[in-house]
């Protein structure tokens, strides 16, 4: 038996909740494919799932409801409805760096998955980019980028015709994932030049900024980078972990004690 479920996309240029994943696992094994899925999010990513010894759907945040608790508790609380979910099917899984991981919690209840944590305490920094940073300043290559593949989570392609990789500058803040693009277009007459300004806000939750890559051909700015990896955590729901308590279960059952021979010695009375 497989459960399927088409997740929702991931937005890569709008700022997201902390991202989460639950599984349904799969307790029958026969029909598994041996052959890694993948599947799509969206035009520019793909993201792919082997099966290993269980076989399970991962389901997208986007599927959470975010509901803010108090105002100013500094806490966010996720829910989603999984009707006929049993509890030891379930595992939750966290891939996100913006919370107190140590202070996570989640409970299911009347087929009602929630989530609580608190999100972690940090200073506050400017979130704008600054163009004296050499850290934050893009190289832009006067290539032909290579061919996209599966790792790719981001292809942005920008057209500035005229402009010259010299008058291009590229910055993203590794932080808050802000992406500016200026750029300079030197008229052969008259005394105004055009200047080219161009701002996003990348995912960094879902895109590796810090391995951002830029090339400009034929007046086409093309930007790429990976996806992010995250560590996984798995949380216990209810105070229990129910992944590893049904593998202890699957160990006993496999268990078989090993085959005792006896011997029967059939003594025969003995002829004097």
């Amino acid at each position: 038996m497989i459960i399927l479920r088409n997740p929702s996309s991931h937005p890569l240029f709008q700022p997201l909740v902390p991202s989460f994943a639950y599984h349904w696992v799969v307790q029958d094994k026969k029909n598994e494919e041996n052959n890694p899925t993948t599947q799509k999010k969206d035009g520019a990513s793909a993201t792919p799932m082997t099966n290993n010894n269980d076989t399970c759907l991962t389901i997208a945040h986007g599927d959470f409801e975010l509901i803010q608790q108090h105002k100013d508790d500094g806490h966010f609380l996720l829910t989603t409805d999984l009707p006929g979910v049993k509890h030891s099917h379930l595992k939750v899984e966290f891939r996100e760096n913006s919370i107190d991981v140590a202070n996570l919690s989640a409970t299911l209840e009347d087929g009602i998955l929630a989530v609580k944590a608190p999100l972690k305490k940090g200073k506050e920094e400017d979130q704008d980019p600054v163009f004296a940073n050499q850290n934050s300043k893009l190289t832009v290559l006067q290539l032909e980028p290579p061919s996209l593949d599966a790792s790719v989570a981001l292809n942005l392609e920008i057209d500035v015709p005229g402009i010259k990789v010299n008058d291009l500058h590229v910055v993203c803040d590794k932080k808050s994932g802000m992406l500016h693009v200026v750029g300079e277009r030197h008229k052969p007459s008259g005394p105004n030049n055009k200047v080219t300004k161009t701002l996003y806000r990348l995912n960094t939750g879902t895109v590796d900024v810090a391995k951002l890559e830029t090339y400009l051909m034929d007046g086409v700015l093309t930007i790429r980078a990976p996806a992010k990896a995250h560590p996984i955590m798995i949380l216990a729901v209810n105070g229990q972990s129910p992944v590893a308590a049904s593998e202890d279960s699957n160990k006993q059952q496999d268990e078989t004690p090993e085959d005792t021979k006896i011997e029967e010695e059939k003594k025969e009375p003995k002829n004097e």
